[in-house]
């Protein structure tokens, strides 16, 4: 059961990295009518931002989010290529890992780690899902007087798998973590060893 569990969570990761080349132009076109121009949008980032973190709804925090991640769109990126040799509208990398470590909202921030497949900022993506991988274990989730056993994905198990994505940046990233021992969550701790036996690569 367990080993049928990680294999549907590393074929779901998958075909998430496999759509990274695809997603982004699809996103960005049916967003036209909806969002503001990229320009316009790189202006209010404080605005962005605080919606973000203190907006009442999930909705209404995860649209401020993708808002921000829309804004490089169309530019090119480090996991679906080609990336950018001069980033347009930097910072935006910056911007997302400063509401990851500010919010509350566990769902939120596991998508903010999955919106780093798109980002032009390949050094800056990078070390922000290093970050994330090596940060604490959270707390068991519960619902309705029952805990969660620890197969569903955490921000940390999705950033190791996502660091996969970035090459031999992100492969020179896994091996470090894995020779240090900085992974603390015993999840992404798994997905990471199961990574070293394949080379720290994408398995095929």
């Amino acid at each position: 059961m367990l080993a049928l569990r990680q294999s549907r969570r590393v074929c779901v990761v998958l075909g998430l990295l496999g759509l990274a080349a695809v997603v982004p132009m699809r996103e960005a076109a049916s967003q036209a009518g909806q969002r503001p121009l990229p320009r316009v949008a790189y202006q209010r980032l404080d605005s962005l931002e605080q919606v973000a973190l203190t907006g009442t709804t999930f909705a209404v925090r995860l649209d401020a989010v993708s808002t921000i991640n829309s804004i490089a769109l169309g530019q090119g990126n480090c996991v679906g290529g080609p990336a950018p040799s001069v980033i347009k509208y930097p910072g935006l990398v910056s911007r997302l890992a400063s509401i990851y470590r500010r919010s509350q909202d566990a769902n939120l921030r596991e998508a903010i780690v999955g919106k780093m497949l798109w980002q032009a900022e390949c050094a800056e993506a990078v070390a922000f899902l290093a970050e994330a991988a090596e940060e604490a274990p959270s707390a068991p989730i519960t619902s309705a007087g029952v805990i969660y056993d620890g197969f569903r994905n955490t921000p940390q198990s999705d950033a190791v798998s996502i660091l996969v994505a970035f090459g031999p940046r992100g492969e020179s990233v896994l091996r470090r973590m894995h020779s240090q021992g900085t992974v603390r969550d015993s999840i992404a701790r798994t997905s990471l060893e199961r990574l070293s036996r394949h080379g720290f690569r994408r398995p095929k």
